[in-house]
Order: structure tokens, then sequence, then C-alpha cells
């Protein structure tokens, strides 16, 4: 008998492969080929489905060690982009509910702030005569809009989209009550989440007017003020756009339309809020002089420290916003996912 070569290495004994001259004194018994060395052919199967099991382990072992690698990855892709994506857009991407044909990425209610600045326009023409004015303008830019955005940041608003030198930011209506025994920072009360989003729009408003109004540029005479409209209630964000994989977030629904008719009412250094926005906050602030032009909105003074302070309701956004660390899945849930 003289067997194909192939099944010789096939059938040989581990550590022990039968040579070409082993096959030639190869017998039969009983219908099993067996040789010097050999391993009877009907323990071949035994042999492959030990092979085919060590396969299947290696095979999981790539996969686990590729989840972690996409864990890691997804992870660090997030991290980065957070700083230029609106939370809101940031949670639906972690969350895998945001595909490029979709349009709608979240429906909620909540208080839409639109912030906008006034003085750019003379900066720009004073920087525009110096040969450094570009680095200038924007050494400035950023000593204005950071302490801006960590402001909105503290108090859970969400950066929603720059228009220029304006802003529209969304406190969404979060049920931190829920999970948090004093969500607005004071022990006497509690809010259902649109009242509570309302409070904390309106206590960040005062502290950026505190801290920001008439803001020192070092350009002479020039400074920077902000004039702010506050609207609330049920809101959409969409994305919109897709060519060439570029998108653009904005805000949809009613609270728009209110903050059209506040902002112009707003003075420099003033916040005016809308008729369904003072609704939820009437008895925890103070309204600085009617409006007599539009009586149902309401000039914003201050917060009724009898029941919140500044840092009480900050800090208390803040705790209510730290559910998971960076705002990122943790490895087993997003190994779960993946």
């Amino acid at each position: 008998v003289a067997p194909d070569p192939r099944a010789a290495r096939a059938v040989g004994t581990a550590g022990a492969p039968m040579s070409r001259g082993g096959w030639n004194s190869l017998s039969t018994e009983g219908g099993v080929a067996t040789g010097g060395g050999s391993v009877a052919i009907a323990n071949l199967p035994n042999e492959v489905g030990g092979r085919k099991s060590n396969h299947e382990a290696t095979i999981g072992e790539l996969l686990r060690d590729l989840h972690t690698q996409l864990s890691r990855h997804h992870r660090g892709l997030l991290a980065s982009s957070r700083a230029f994506l609106p939370d809101i857009v940031a949670d639906a991407i972690n969350a895998n509910e945001l595909e490029p044909d979709r349009l709608i990425v979240k429906r909620c209610d909540g208080a839409v702030v639109f912030s906008d600045a006034s003085g750019f326009t003379a900066l720009t023409e004073r920087l525009a005569q110096k040969s450094n004015g570009a680095e200038l303008l924007s050494t400035c830019l950023n000593k204005f809009f950071t302490p801006l955005i960590d402001m909105l940041t503290a108090y859970r608003g969400d950066v929603i989209k720059f228009s220029g030198d304006a802003l529209t930011i969304l406190f969404a209506a979060n049920s931190d009550g829920e999970a948090f025994l004093h969500a607005c920072g004071s022990p006497c009360c509690s809010h259902a989440p649109l009242e509570l989003a309302c409070l904390r729009a309106a206590a960040c408003c005062i502290e950026i007017h505190k801290r920001l109004h008439n803001f020192d540029t070092g350009e002479g005479d020039v400074r920077l003020t902000l004039h702010i409209g506050v609207g609330a209630g049920p809101v959409t964000i969409l994305q919109v756009g897709g060519r060439q994989g570029r998108y653009e977030y904005v805000i949809a629904g009613e609270p728009l339309a209110q903050i059209a008719v506040a902002e112009p009412l707003a003075g420099s250094g003033e916040t005016v809020l809308s008729p369904q926005c003072w609704g939820h906050v009437q008895h925890t602030v103070t309204e600085g002089e009617p409006i007599e032009s539009n009586p149902g909105y309401h000039r914003l003074k201050a917060l009724d420290i009898t029941k919140h302070t500044y840092p009480t309701v900050k800090q208390a956004a803040r705790q209510s916003a730290v559910k998971d660390p960076d705002g990122i899945l943790g490895d087993e849930e997003l190994e779960r996912r993946l």
C-alpha cells in the first residue's frame, strides 16, 4: 500500500511523525489501517475536533482583543470630539442612535437661551488697523468666550450653535430630581424637570452678566456686552446637511419663536424671559423693570436668594451631570454594545 504522503502527515502521532517507510509496512486489522508509530484512522476525527477547538479559541481571543481596541478607540474619539459637538449630539453618537440619514436627533423639553454679544464690530474695525490684528482678535475672543462657555457648562447648558458672536444654548429638562434628592441645590423645595431647566438657565444668565458685562477688550474704550433672550417648551434637535460629510445641528420648536421676541427686548446687560419661561421661575426669581411694549415678557433681575443661591444651583447642576466620567460609556457597557 502506498497512500498519499499528505495522509501520513495527517495521521501521524503528535511528536512522532510517521516516516514514508512506516507506511510501506502498513497493514489492516479489522478494517482499520495501522502502521509503526501511527494512530488509527478512526482517531482522526478526534484530532481534527481538537484542532477546531483550538482554532475557535484563537478566534475568540482575537475578537476580545478587537473589542478592547475598538473600545479604546471609540472612547478616545468621543473624548476628543466633545469639544466640537453639542453634548446632546455626542450622547446620541455614544448610544449609537445617530445615523447619517437621520433628521431628528432628539425631542425633549427645555429652556433655550439666545445670547448675542455687542461690540465685536467696533473691536474688529479697531484691530483691522494693526498688523497683528488677527492674533489680537483671537486672543480677545478666547478671553471672552472661554469663561462664558465654562459658566454655561457648569449650569448644564449645552451650546448647540455659534452664529458669529451669538450662541444658542439648550438647557434640557432632565429628570435629575429622580436621581438626586436636591437637584436644585436647596433642601426646601423640589422642581419638575422643565422648571429646573428654566431655573438653571435664569441663574446662569444672571451670573454671565455679572462676570462679563462691559468686558474690557484691552483696546481703548471698546467693550463687549451681552443681551439675552430665554424661551421654554418642547424642542427638536435636527441634523441637517450631509453633503461631503458635513452636518449642522439646529434647534426647532416653540422656544425659538419666543426668543425671537425676547432677545430684541433685552437691553445691554439684560435678560428677558418669555411668558412660558417666566411661568416656571416667577416664584424663584425677582423681576426687573416691566416691559411696557410687551407686558407678557419679563426682565430678569436676580434669584430669590431666600430660596436659592447661585453657588448651590451651580454646584448641584455639576453634580447631577457627573453620572458617567467624561460623559462616555464604561468598558463593560461599551463592549456589550459593540
